[in-house]
């Protein structure tokens, strides 16, 4: 029997405002480069696993050598490796 999230506290709460704005970011940065919103491409291009960047993105930051290597995929320009290690601390232009 599933119970809804505010009676039982072990089913999953849903995506943080890190891991939105972290998924957005990376997906637009995605289509720009790729042509297409693919994280399995941005792995095979960084050099790393593709559960490692999903598993970032849960978890609402990136570390700094992986941010590094999504940044040289991206260039500088279109993503810096500090919004990736600290999605929330950008301004937001209005």
């Amino acid at each position: 029997m599933k119970f809804p999230s505010r009676i039982d506290s072990q089913r999953h709460a849903g995506p943080t405002r890190a891991t939105m704005r972290l998924k957005y970011m990376l997906q637009r940065a995605a289509l720009d480069h790729f042509g297409r919103p693919s994280m399995h491409d941005l792995a095979r291009e960084a050099g790393c696993n593709h559960s490692s960047i999903f598993n970032a993105i849960e978890r609402g930051y990136f570390t700094e050598e992986m941010a590094l290597k999504i940044e040289q995929v991206f260039g500088r320009k279109a993503l810096p490796h500090e919004w990736l290690t600290q999605p929330l601390a950008i301004e937001a232009k209005a």
